[in-house]
């Protein structure tokens, strides 16, 4: 699939979009218009979505790896 769902321990998904957003990424960040999935998958604070399409680059997607991972880190 072109969609990622996740979540950063200790950081709420509004934090880690506009952390991502300084970097320049565009993501969304809440509940998706579904919080009963959420809360099956276990992510009821929300989570950080990226959407990839074919004009994204290999690139592209391991500079958004590489922010997420500075971010975790701290």
């Amino acid at each position: 699939g072109s969609v990622l769902l996740f979540e950063i321990d200790g950081i709420s998904p509004d934090r880690v979009g506009e952390l991502l957003a300084e970097k320049g990424f565009c993501l969304r960040t809440g509940y998706h218009c579904s919080s009963l999935a959420h809360k099956a998958l276990g992510t009821i604070n929300g989570g950080v979505r990226a959407s990839f399409g074919i004009f994204n680059t290999e690139r592209e997607v391991e500079m958004l790896c590489n922010e997420v991972a500075k971010i975790a880190v701290g």
